[in-house]
């Protein structure tokens, strides 16, 4: 069936937005109530944008009732997406647009005439949702975090900053830390000439919990499209927990070489461990290995010790630091007999 031109002036009335995603189907509403119980439907007109020639007319106008009405589409691609459905009740019919295509965005005007009552128009904003960009992750010098943030050191603070770009709706930008919403607060960006939404967290303490973890930042828009989201590890640098002088405090042998064992836990990196005897400095232990794990985090240091007689009741010490942290050191001491 071939359109003619409906030069009849719209009404301007406010535009209802309809959120659609490409690929997917949409629905847009058309009221054709009519005014009063002894008037009916003449011929119900879908036009886009400002063209004139309908994209799809339902026509009544011989009387038969509107659900056996004739359905006619414009002779394009779009044309072969639509269907009118006039719905179980007047307020409900809609039209269907199958596969949304990029091109389909726009304002439609539905146009309704009736046999007695005056025409009515409906205006749609078929608006369609863009999924945003991946998140952006920058620390607080402004570099762009890839994998790794830090290191932030145990009891300091942290801070990260996610930007996202595009997207629309523009997104609701959050931080999340193991399947747990931590920041929702996100704002325009204050850069000039930068259409992004930010999310800036700021932890005041990190904790020790904090090692081994990681943060994501995730972008949500519409429903109608797939959340983005970008996941750093976080980096934790932790002060020593504890130190001990493990091996038994037995009886020493003036001259005689002892290996004795002292091992810190709890320090990222490897704990740097220092003897002293009486307070003074000993050379540097023969042995240490540190190892890594969620819980323990252990550095053993092994110091053979020579003593002589002149030792008998002096203070041995095994002191514990991380060199990231001022002061903070930890030690254990023991008193040592020479015999």
């Amino acid at each position: 069936m071939g359109f003619v031109m409906w030069n009849q002036a719209p009404v301007q009335v406010p535009a209802r937005i309809v959120w659609a995603a490409i690929d997917h189907d949409a629905e847009l509403p058309c009221d054709i109530t009519a005014p009063s119980s002894q008037d009916g439907v003449k011929l119900v007109l879908w036009f886009k944008d400002s063209t004139g020639i309908p994209l799809y007319s339902l026509d009544s106008r011989s009387g038969v009732p509107i659900s056996a009405a004739q359905h006619s589409t414009i002779a394009n691609d779009l044309g072969q997406r639509l269907f009118f459905s006039v719905g179980a009740t007047p307020k409900e019919a809609r039209l269907q647009i199958r596969n949304i295509k990029t091109s389909d965005g726009g304002v439609y005007r539905c146009r309704v005439d009736y046999f007695n009552s005056p025409t009515r128009n409906y205006r749609v904003n078929l608006t369609l949702a863009v999924p945003p960009e991946e998140p952006r992750i920058f620390d607080a010098q402004g570099k762009e975090i890839s994998t790794v943030a830090g290191p932030f050191r145990e009891g300091h603070e942290l801070f990260l900053s996610c930007q996202v770009s595009g997207g629309r709706p523009p997104p609701r930008v959050t931080w999340w830390r193991d399947g747990v919403e931590i920041s929702s607060t996100s704002h325009p960006s204050a850069v000039e000439g930068t259409s992004a939404m930010v999310n800036q967290l700021f932890i005041s303490t990190v904790t020790r919990d904090f090692f081994g973890s990681k943060l994501q930042c995730r972008a949500a828009g519409s429903k109608l499209v797939p959340a983005v989201s970008k996941e750093v590890a976080i980096q934790v640098h932790l002060k020593p927990l504890r130190v001990k002088i493990i091996s038994p405090n037995e009886l020493l042998t003036a001259g005689r070489p002892v290996p004795i064992r002292c091992e810190a836990w709890g320090s990222f990196p490897a704990a740097k461990i220092v003897w002293l005897l009486d307070g003074e400095p000993l050379r540097s232990a023969d042995i240490t290995v540190h190892t890594d794990s969620n819980d323990a985090n252990l550095t053993s240091s092994i110091l053979t010790l020579r003593v002589s007689a002149e030792n008998d009741g002096a203070e041995l010490t095994c002191r514990a630091s991380n060199p990231w942290f001022s002061g903070g050191s930890i030690e254990d001491k023991r008193i040592i007999s020479v015999a």
